[in-house]
């Protein structure tokens, strides 16, 4: 296994209506890579149009990320998301 990224809408729901958010990356460039644009695919057919990203401040995480749109927050500097 090169990877592992949990997910948790439910939390993200209590938020905002057609969200998702991961609750763990871990990974490659590589697996992260596979694993987003696997969960990005998902979430076009679900109708979901926003995904939370929260991770640890690993570069090579963070950076593929960053690679794949995705967009830190002001707020805080492990959470990205994403317009879909």
């Amino acid at each position: 296994m090169d990877g592992l990224t949990l997910i948790d809408d439910a939390t993200s729901r209590e938020w905002r209506k057609s969200t998702i958010q991961t609750c763990y990356i871990e990974g490659d460039s590589n697996a992260v890579l596979d694993m987003i644009k696997f969960l990005k695919s998902h979430c076009y057919s679900a109708k979901i149009k926003r995904i939370y990203g929260f991770t640890c401040n690993y570069k090579p995480i963070t950076t593929t990320l960053e690679k794949l749109s995705f967009e830190p927050s002001d707020a805080i500097e492990i959470v990205y998301e994403k317009r879909i």
